[in-house]
């Protein structure tokens, strides 16, 4: 009959919230735990699922907050500065704009 189809994205943690953690949200955005690490501290992108809660705890990820990241990176990658990048992300932001639509 159908065969399942193989997804490009990890499993969620298991358990009440959700969510896609720090490594494997590098790994479907490409980019350093160190960028996603900064990202989330300067709160151009935070974790909508589970922000970190001091030492040692895990923030989580939704999948629409790896749509906003994969949109960050591309933007960078384009050769926007950061800046403009959290100027923009900012500004939509402020909008009320759903980030995960935008291209």
């Amino acid at each position: 009959m159908s065969q399942a189809v193989a997804t490009h994205f990890p499993a969620p943690a298991p358990g009440p919230a959700r969510g896609f953690r720090g490594p494997q949200v590098c790994k479907i955005v490409g980019i350093s735990y160190r960028q996603l690490d900064y990202w989330a501290r300067t709160e151009l992108a935070m974790p909508s699922v589970q922000p970190a809660q001091g030492s040692g705890s895990q923030r989580l990820y939704s999948f629409e907050d790896l749509v906003e990241l994969k949109l960050i990176k591309k933007l960078l990658d384009a050769g926007v500065s950061l800046h403009r990048v959290r100027g923009a992300i900012d500004y939509l932001r402020g909008l009320g704009q759903d980030l995960s639509g935008v291209t």
